[in-house]
């Protein structure tokens, strides 16, 4: 998961230090995944650690933003088939403006032509039978 400097700032005032939560890939800073989950994770009570204080782009979480395939349900979560109208339309939006924070922290450049058309098409799947605002 990827981590905006706020949210890094976020965490460690809960008193955790960077180097335990934080990898850096390709310049990016991610959250650290132990044993195939995030750290903060926590696999008795399957709960983070750190809910009410998570990053912005779990509370966004199932709907992701590849690169190649642009915006989508995580093909590798098990609770995408649970995700309504509502909350792909308003995830959505959370993304978008997760989007523009990266590119302004990161330097990058997000393809918008990609994200635009993809999200159309993840709406019009999900929610085929709702009056929905246009994206």
């Amino acid at each position: 998961m990827l981590l905006l400097p706020e949210d890094i700032e976020r965490i460690e005032n809960l008193g955790y230090e960077e180097s335990y939560f934080v990898v850096y890939v390709d310049g990016f800073a991610k959250l650290r995944n132990v044993d195939g989950h995030c750290i903060f994770f926590d696999p008795t009570t399957k709960r983070c650690k750190i809910y009410s204080h998570r990053p912005l782009g779990c509370r966004i979480y199932p709907i992701i933003f590849d690169e190649e395939y642009g915006v989508m349900l995580d093909p590798l979560c098990p609770y995408r088939h649970m995700a309504t109208c509502r909350d792909v339309i308003e995830g959505i939006e959370m993304l978008r403006n997760f989007l523009r924070r990266v590119e302004e922290a990161y330097d990058y450049r997000i393809d918008w032509g990609l994200f635009y058309i993809t999200s159309r098409s993840l709406v019009n799947d999900i929610c085929r039978d709702h009056i929905y605002p246009t994206i």
